[in-house]
């Protein structure tokens, strides 16, 4: 059985415009007749009568990329004040702080991984930055003393009105070695590691629920030790406080004495370790 097959190109004329078209003519055995098949080569120049390619180019994506997460973040950042805040204190470095900060709330993940989730998201290239890049940053903005007290200062004063200031506190355990504030203290998590301490005023509002300031403390202070501190802090700030809800941590007569001379008014839980406690549940048994 012979096979003939004939190739040639032709020429095709549409709407003044001349098209190439690479012919290819077969014998179909099976159908018992000619079969042809067309594969379009481009348009042809009618100055320089050259093939140019117009075969369209793949509509096919490429790449892509998350928009909302940025979209909505960026959105948050800027309803709230706080691109504003961080643009005066931090004119060179605010949109990093940003994107590291949107890292955090997003994910959770440690800061070595923010290289690839910023390739996923809507972002500069130029705001890619490597684990060594991002601990120097952290580094100079955390010995920066006069610039942290000026964005606390500045993000109060844009943020100072609502209906509650509350305080919080929690331990954060460490194995560095480099960290004066590290101590053993009461371990929520019962875990033998040295910690240190965070405490955060925070505003509430009918709007917001937002953190104001925070305090690094060495981790063997405990809650009743903190009661002062965060009595000087709010004085420092001067922010607007005239009652305290506190956990029975917080219970000591030190702190109740301090509480009445201040003219605060304090709703404690009485730990159950007390005799006054004691008494009290069995009057209502």
């Amino acid at each position: 059985m012979v096979i003939l097959i004939t190739m040639y190109t032709i020429e095709q004329k549409i709407h003044g415009h001349t098209y190439v078209y690479e012919v290819t003519n077969h014998w179909d055995a099976k159908k018992k007749q000619a079969r042809q098949k067309r594969v379009y080569i481009g348009r042809k120049d009618p100055q320089t009568g050259k093939i140019v390619d117009t075969k369209r180019v793949s509509s096919k994506p490429v790449d892509s990329q998350i928009f909302g997460t940025m979209c909505l973040l960026k959105s948050i950042s800027k309803q709230i004040k706080l691109t504003e805040v961080l643009a005066n204190i931090f004119p060179e470095q605010y949109k990093q702080l940003l994107y590291l900060a949107s890292f955090k709330v997003a994910t959770g993940e440690p800061f070595y991984l923010y290289n690839y989730w910023q390739e996923m998201q809507f972002v500069s290239p130029e705001y890619s930055l490597e684990p060594q890049r991002i601990s120097e940053l952290l580094a100079s903005l955390g010995g920066d003393d006069k610039a942290i007290e000026s964005f606390f200062n500045a993000w109060i004063k844009k943020n100072n009105k609502g209906s509650a200031v509350m305080f919080d506190i929690t331990s954060v355990s460490s194995y560095s070695e480099n960290n004066n504030l590290l101590e053993y203290g009461y371990n929520r998590d019962k875990e033998q590691i040295p910690q240190i301490n965070l405490g955060v005023i925070s505003r509430h509002s009918e709007k917001y629920n937002l953190p104001l300031v925070y305090r690094l403390y060495p981790g063997s202070v405990n809650d009743v030790v903190t009661l002062s501190n965060i009595t000087l802090m709010v004085k420092e700030y001067e922010l607007e406080l005239d009652s305290f809800v506190l956990d029975r941590g917080f219970y000591s007569q030190e702190n109740l004495s301090q509480m009445h001379k201040s003219r605060l008014k304090w709703l404690i839980p009485l730990p159950f370790r007390l005799l006054l406690a004691k008494d009290l549940l069995m009057q209502v048994e």
